[in-house]
């Protein structure tokens, strides 16, 4: 049974909204910058880590789809509050199974389990819903193309800031070398997701029916989680050939992925669909 509010009450809500996206990216991008140094802290090798990343990613491709649905059917805050629940759970026993790790308690392959389990498979599977119910949201209480571009802009925004701000968290927490790449890097990855996140993620929706945006909304969130599984692997096997050469492929792709929408006419000759009637 859903429970949401009318769109009435939509604009103090979407702050609301909001800010769960922002906390979140940023405990994602807070523990990020330190998952190396404490996986060699507790005696993990360094694919044990990529492996525990690169699980987060498939869950988030995996199981966006079923959490926008699953918003569509039961209603975008029970699904959201269920999320933030999963991965402060899930982060919470992590923190505590890190511990053990250091103390020595808990080692070895129990260890590597224990931090795919959680920060892979459960926190995974829970940051998988958050963009997904926010855009859902974003698209119910929207009913036109500015107020929806406007919108879907401020998930953008937040999750940029929350990556930024996340990065500068975690790497103040690590060694005092890695200040410069840690501030530099996430200010260009979160400029830029800021920037353009607006455009692919409202576009769609304006497209779509009201009863569609749930799908919609998760079909995206598996894009982006997909991103996350192969980017990884790519760069660290292209890193090993030439050290600038991520970099290079990655301008190129961009570049691209730049004249792809320049030039192709459906994007040239987009017509927006008319605003739907709000409900009474």
């Amino acid at each position: 049974m859903r429970d949401d509010p009318p769109a009435a009450e939509a604009a103090p809500q979407v702050k609301v909204l909001l800010t769960s996206v922002f906390l979140a990216y940023m405990g994602q991008m807070t523990l990020n910058p330190i998952i190396a140094p404490l996986a060699r802290e507790v005696g993990l090798a360094e694919w044990q880590i990529g492996v525990t990343i690169s699980m987060a990613a498939v869950m988030v491709v995996t199981t966006s789809q079923f959490w926008g649905r699953r918003s569509q059917s039961r209603g975008r805050k029970p699904v959201l509050i269920a999320a933030l629940a999963l991965a402060s759970g899930s982060m919470a026993l992590f923190a505590g199974v890190a511990l053990l790790g250091i103390a020595g308690a808990v080692t070895g392959t129990a260890l590597f389990l224990a931090f795919v389990l959680l920060r892979g498979l459960g926190f995974g599977a829970a940051i998988a819903a958050v963009p997904p119910t926010a855009q859902a949201y974003i698209a119910d209480v929207t009913h036109d193309e500015a107020t929806r571009v406007k919108g879907m802009a401020g998930v953008g925004a937040v999750q940029g800031v929350a990556m930024v701000a996340g990065a500068v968290a975690g790497g103040a927490l690590s060694a005092l070398g890695l200040m410069a790449p840690l501030i530099a890097v996430p200010i260009l990855i979160g400029l830029g997701l800021g920037i353009a996140m607006p455009g692919y993620t409202a576009g769609p929706t304006l497209l779509m029916r009201r009863d569609e945006q749930g799908g919609l909304a998760g079909l995206i969130g598996a894009t982006n989680g997909l991103t996350f599984v192969v980017a990884p692997t790519a760069s660290t096997a292209l890193y090993g050939v030439w050290t600038p050469l991520p970099i290079i492929v990655a301008g190129v792709v961009m570049s691209l992925v730049a004249v792809f929408v320049v030039v192709h006419p459906r994007f040239r000759q987009f017509a927006p669909r008319a605003p739907e009637p709000v409900d009474a």
